[in-house]
């Protein structure tokens, strides 16, 4: 077994282990994830393992692979959640990422769908990062922050570079560490508004 494939290994190793707190979490009410976030997610992490595999990912795909399985579990606990958190935005921010996914479907260019993709995932993050901001709490960032490392994982694990296999892990780096930072700053705003 060559290093790209333990490294694979060790992503989706990584996935299900840095989820488990955050499950755990969902479980015991102590965090409310965005369902229409999570839905978005799910979908797109199965598509962008596909499409990982069209661009010869290989290997590496698994990350995404087990990513997409994980996100249905927790899409799953989202729909046992209050749905108290979801607003008419985000309501269209779902319309535009079903009008993206149904762009991409259409087309015949792997490039273009992978861009496609990448913006409706855009999309998705938007109504987690509208939450995060006025909810920090019902977020737990060592989820993020896990998930952009195994992204980092899956990245190096990958048999092939080209814009297919690395638009999306790159993509979901960024976004996530940005999640990071943005639930570190607002819970240290919060604390300080708490101790003033």
């Amino acid at each position: 077994m060559d290093y790209k494939n333990l490294l694979a290994l060790a992503g989706v190793i990584l996935t299900f282990v840095a989820s488990l707190p955050y499950i755990k979490a969902i479980i015991n009410k102590q965090i409310k994830p965005h369902l229409i976030t999570w839905f978005i997610w799910t979908v797109l992490a199965a598509t962008g393992c596909i499409i990982q595999i069209i661009g010869g990912g290989r290997y590496g795909a698994a990350v995404l692979g087990a990513t997409a399985a994980l996100n249905l579990i927790i899409l799953g606990l989202c729909l046992r959640s209050p749905k108290d958190n979801i607003t008419k935005f985000d309501f269209f921010v779902l319309g535009l990422a079903v009008a993206a996914f149904v762009m991409w479907r259409l087309t015949s260019s792997a490039s273009l769908a992978a861009a496609l993709v990448l913006f409706t995932m855009a999309m998705g993050y938007i109504p987690t990062f509208r939450k995060s901001i006025n909810y920090p709490q019902d977020e737990k960032t060592s989820l993020y922050f896990w998930s952009g490392v195994k992204q980092i994982i899956g990245i190096v694990a990958l048999a092939s570079y080209n814009f297919l296999t690395l638009s999306f892990p790159i993509f979901l780096v960024a976004a996530n560490f940005s999640l990071v930072a943005l639930l570190i700053m607002r819970h240290k705003q919060l604390a300080a508004s708490v101790t003033t």
